[in-house]
């Protein structure tokens, strides 16, 4: 496995998987059940290091499900449902959340809840939209302090927070 987390990260996103498929659609469907198979969700126990080198880490999880929500949607192969579901289990993983209540809010929690709407939408299953806006509104009560100002890393990240909280402020039904 590669050591720059750029290029693990890319690889465990399985992203190149959604140019693949305009050329060759099976075989990025095959790959991306193949990696489901021969990578399971080992669980958060084994420790950061290794989530990491197995590619389920929360932003790992992330963005796989949206390659594979990607795929789906594209092929409607229904033999991707369990690999979004294995992901949608590792994102709901307490210990793998980076957001309240055992982390402070980030633009990481965020972003995972932005894909577990989405597979709760594209599955019609509502209560996963349900847990991602209840995450969400969890975590903006104590996002920002009392001047307005987001909790995160840098100013930069202050911007970034700002804009990803102006386009998940929908804590309607879901």
């Amino acid at each position: 496995m590669p050591r720059h987390p750029a290029v693990t990260q890319a690889f465990h996103s399985a992203a190149w998987l959604v140019s693949l498929y305009d050329s060759d659609p099976d075989l990025a469907v095959e790959l991306l059940l193949e990696q489901a198979s021969v990578s399971p969700d080992p669980g958060a126990s084994i420790g950061r290091a290794e989530l990491k080198l197995r590619g389920w880490t929360e932003s790992q999880v992330t963005l796989r499900t949206w390659t594979a929500l990607c795929l789906y949607s594209r092929s409607g192969d229904r033999r991707i449902v369990g690999v979004i579901d294995a992901l949608v289990e590792a994102n709901l993983d307490p210990q793998r959340y980076y957001g309240p209540p055992l982390r402070a809010p980030h633009n990481h929690a965020i972003f995972a809840n932005e894909a577990l709407r989405a597979a709760g939408q594209m599955l019609g299953r509502s209560a996963l939209v349900a847990a991602a806006h209840e995450r969400l509104r969890e975590m903006f009560d104590v996002a920002f302090d009392e001047c307005g100002m987001t909790f995160e890393q840098a100013s930069v990240y202050h911007a970034i927070n700002v804009g990803l909280w102006a386009r998940n402020l929908v804590f309607d039904s879901p």
